[in-house]
C-alpha cells in the first residue's frame, strides 16, 4: 500500500529545478528545498536572488528548527520561515515553501 508524503525536502539538486519546485506548488505540498545564494526564485514581485531575499526577510521571520533528532542530537537549521499561504495566495519562499 503507497504511503502518501506530507511534506518534501530536497537538496540544492532537486531547488534548482523549477519543474520541481511548480510540481509541488500545483499539488499544495509542504516543502523545504536547498537552493544557490545566487539563484533566482520567483515571487510576488518578480524573480530575486536568493541571498537578496534572506537578505530582505525581516528579523521576526528568522527561526530556528530541528528537522529530526540525530546521533549528536537534533539537527537544528536557521532561516527565514515565510507563513503559510491562504489558498488564493501562490507559494513563495527562499528555500522553504507551505
Amino acid at each position: 500500500m503507497p504511503l502518501p508524503a506530507r511534506w518534501v525536502t530536497a537538496d540544492e539538486a532537486y531547488g534548482k529545478d523549477s519543474k520541481f519546485r511548480l510540481w509541488l506548488q500545483q499539488r499544495r505540498m509542504p516543502y523545504v528545498l536547498a537552493v544557490a545564494c545566487n539563484q533566482e526564485i520567483p515571487t510576488n514581485g518578480g524573480s530575486i536572488r536568493a541571498d537578496a531575499l534572506a537578505v530582505a526577510a525581516p528579523v521576526s521571520a528568522w527561526k530556528r528548527r530541528s528537522s529530526d533528532d540525530g546521533t549528536k542530537g537534533p539537527r537544528l537549521s536557521t532561516g527565514p520561515w515565510p507563513p503559510c499561504p491562504t489558498p488564493a495566495q501562490p507559494i513563495t519562499g527562499i528555500a522553504a515553501g507551505c
